[in-house]
């Protein structure tokens, strides 16, 4: 019925609204981060963030020279642990290098049915159980230094909204502030 097609709708936007502000306090609360240990600092964005977007996994990649990038932090909320130190080769993930580089956003439902993130699936997602990814890049004076990886293992949609894609490119900003 009309009526039950209008209660459904309205929870629908109470919902988007409850997220909006979450990712509202979040932005608000990494704005306040004191920028004094850069390990810190990312430890602390990673947290936030999987706060904010209820993911289990974050991670902060940052090129080191043009043929690799390193892990700056990567985040596991549900173990609460934090690792570092992984590394992603050009050599053997070219395909998904050359898409950062060219793509602003890497959405993926299943990484490892996607043609480009299945490159990176072995290495990246499989061994923390996790296949559903937001990617965004990290940008500085116009130049790609990075990507922030957002992992989830299941959601209650598998198509990343609008509003947290925008939320993960507004994360990747505060990266390079």
């Amino acid at each position: 019925s009309d009526i039950t097609q209008m209660k459904i709708d309205e929870e629908k936007r109470r919902k988007r609204d409850e997220r909006t502000i979450s990712y509202q306090q979040a932005l608000l609360e990494l704005s306040r981060l004191k920028n004094t240990n850069i390990d810190e600092t990312f430890r602390s964005i990673c947290e936030i963030t999987s706060g904010a977007l209820n993911v289990e996994r974050i991670s902060i990649w940052l090129f080191n020279g043009e043929d690799k990038m390193e892990c700056a932090d990567s985040y596991d909320e549900p173990a609460k642990e934090h690792s570092i130190g992984a590394v992603l080769g050009m050599k053997k993930h070219g395909r998904f290098f050359a898409m950062l580089k060219t793509d602003e956003k890497i959405l993926s439902t299943d990484a490892e049915k996607d043609s480009v993130l299945r490159d990176i699936s072995e290495s990246l997602f499989k061994p923390y159980g996790t296949n559903i990814s937001l990617i965004s890049r990290i940008r500085l004076h116009g130049d790609v230094i990075g990507m922030i990886c957002l992992e989830a293992r299941s959601r209650d949609t598998m198509e990343w909204s609008p509003e947290e894609y925008d939320f993960a490119v507004t994360v990747a900003g505060f990266i390079t502030l």
